[in-house]
């Protein structure tokens, strides 16, 4: 089993001055079948409505990463947290906190808050964030996707408000974060 780790930093990520540790990030990513991470152009950082991102640092390396965005078109005041959500293998389970609510991921358990406050503190009224519905999208979201039905949603910590919707051309489960 591998150890918690303590020492760890998150930080907003800068978009317009990415650090080079992001770029090796993405090649660890792709090295370790992440499609949605394995690229600053498969980020596609800047490309979502007021988006902004966050990283999680362990000794000087960018370890997980995820964004959120303003997301109108689904619903009025709604934003889409946890988008291309990544933690290297490594690294995962690694954070401190309760496995039954996926405290131990840094995305779920340290960034997640950081994008909630951010949202609200932008208007936000909804709180959504997508999982792969099937496996023929990215095959890490869709095992999110049971772990959410199986884990979070019975706890009412989310609530599934929409199935297999056609979502940035991938089918997808819409989770509403209850607050």
């Amino acid at each position: 089993m591998l150890s918690t780790i303590y020492n760890f930093k998150i930080a907003e990520l800068d978009i317009n001055n990415l650090p080079t540790e992001l770029f090796s990030f993405c090649t660890s990513a792709e090295s370790q079948g992440m499609e949605n991470n394995k690229s600053i152009e498969k980020m596609k950082f800047g490309r979502w409505d007021q988006d902004v991102w966050w990283c999680t640092w362990v000794n000087n390396k960018i370890v997980s990463i995820s964004g959120c965005h303003r997301y109108n078109e689904y619903s009025p005041d709604c934003w889409r947290l946890m988008v291309r959500t990544a933690t290297l293998k490594e690294y995962r389970g690694r954070a401190p906190g309760s496995i039954k609510q996926i405290k131990t991921d840094f995305n779920w358990g340290y960034i997640l808050p950081y994008q909630v406050a951010y949202a609200k503190s932008h208007g936000a009224k909804k709180l959504i964030f997508t999982t792969n519905s099937n496996t023929q999208g990215d095959a890490n979201s869709f095992r999110t996707n049971r772990v959410v039905s199986k884990v979070l949603a019975p706890q009412g910590l989310v609530k599934l408000i929409d199935t297999d919707i056609e979502i940035f051309y991938t089918k997808q489960n819409v989770w509403e974060i209850i607050t």
